[in-house]
């Protein structure tokens, strides 16, 4: 729950713990709070205040906490702005659901089906019979474009051969 008046909350134990900090009668104050959210994503939050001041309730976006101080967590808040009978911000009071392991798991899937998507198209090559010096570039390609390799990175092992993706060609 977060007083838009007095910018002060108050927080559940689990607020506390979501945000790696001891359990107390008394939330951070606004910029303690700001501090333990990413640093990308502080310019968002900061949104968000102004428009409860303002009297407008945000629209829910996922955010972060910020790994220099807790571990990374992705976050997703809901809420309602209760406001007096004139239409001023009273109080914002809602949840945050910690969503960091379904974020992983889609950046894994996203991951996967990448290798998946670069694999069946090498195969493909393999199939036509493209020739070994076109094979080779056209791999190379492919891991940039549609695996989402940095050029420079491994690709493949060969015994102790490491390729490496160097300007359309393995190094």
């Amino acid at each position: 729950e977060f007083e838009v008046g007095t910018q002060r909350g108050t927080w559940s134990k689990q607020m506390f713990l979501l945000f790696g900090l001891e359990v107390s009668d008394h939330a951070p104050s606004v910029e303690d709070f700001l501090q333990r959210i990413h640093p990308e994503d502080q310019p968002l939050i900061r949104e968000v205040l102004n428009s409860l001041t303002a009297g407008v309730c945000p629209v829910p976006q996922t955010f972060r906490t910020n790994p220099r101080q807790h571990p990374l967590r992705y976050l997703a808040p809901t809420g309602h702005l209760e406001k007096d009978s004139s239409g001023n911000p009273l109080k914002f009071s809602g949840t945050l659901q910690d969503i960091t392991r379904r974020i992983e798991s889609e950046q894994k899937i996203r991951k996967a089906n990448r290798l998946y998507l670069f694999i069946s198209q090498v195969n493909q090559m393999i199939v036509r019979g493209t020739e070994e010096k076109t094979f080779f570039k056209e791999a190379c390609r492919i891991a940039v474009d549609v695996a989402g390799q940095e050029p420079g990175a491994p690709i493949m092992a060969s015994g102790d051969t490491i390729l490496r993706v160097r300007q359309g060609r393995l190094a």
